[in-house]
């Protein structure tokens, strides 16, 4: 969290204008499908999702790709900045597309790893009765430290430092506490935020759209950040931060 707030005006540089982009691209997407812009933000916006009743499937991966896109952006840019130390020019990031792709893939990767795990234990456990809750709850342990201890090759191919799975397996050798305290911690911190930034758009309603834009790109590049202090820490051999 502090990586992201000590660092506010050049995690606005990154991420504002995109964030922005991203906002009025997708909002102009659903406009298309005869959704008004009430029906596409909020808890609204949930709903329709999850019915999927008045979106067609064409308009809902459109609206995937250019986040999905965007996100990959900003990361990469935020990766850069904080290990490369390449500072924004302008409050428009580089475009470093080849790392995007690479970025994109091992995260495929990683996602389709876990979903294997997950649904293989899930099996099981519906087999083994209530014993079986158990084995799920230690499963989900060891896929959220699987998961970061994998996603060190994240920052590194953002950086033009790409490793193996394995390599990063190694590296972060008896990295399951820090890991699951971070997750704690971040937890934590993010309902604090949403809790006040909830307040503060109860009370000031016309900034809504606005508050809702920033809070959500500082939500992803502190949860971001976490692969990137690990990166440091366990690669690079920083202090955690």
């Amino acid at each position: 969290m502090k990586l992201v707030f000590r660092n506010l005006q050049e995690a606005l540089q990154i991420g504002l204008v995109p964030s922005v982009i991203m906002a009025f691209l997708i909002a102009l997407i659903f406009s298309q499908s005869g959704l008004s812009m009430g029906q596409i933000s909020g808890d609204a916006a949930v709903d329709l999702v999850e019915s999927q009743a008045e979106i067609r499937p064409g308009w809902l991966f459109l609206g995937g790709l250019v986040w999905g896109l965007i996100t990959l952006w900003i990361f990469v840019a935020w990766h850069r900045f904080v290990l490369l130390e390449e500072y924004p020019k302008g409050w428009v990031p580089p475009l470093h597309f080849d790392r995007m792709l690479g970025y994109f893939g091992r995260g495929f990767m990683i996602i389709v790893l876990i979903a294997v795990i997950g649904l293989a234990a899930s099996l099981i456990s519906a087999l083994l009765g209530p014993l079986g809750v158990v084995v799920m709850i230690a499963v989900w342990i060891f896929l959220i430290v699987l998961f970061y201890r994998l996603s060190v090759v994240l920052p590194a191919v953002a950086i033009g430092r790409p490793m193996s799975f394995g390599d990063a397996w190694r590296a972060t050798e008896g990295s399951t506490g820090a890991i699951l305290l971070l997750v704690v911690i971040m937890a934590i911190v993010q309902l604090g935020l949403q809790v006040v930034f909830g307040v503060a758009i109860s009370i000031l309603p016309i900034l809504g759209i606005a508050v809702q834009v920033i809070v959500t790109l500082i939500f992803s590049l502190i949860n971001v950040s976490i692969l990137t202090t690990l990166y440091g820490h366990y690669i690079e051999g920083r202090a955690l931060d």
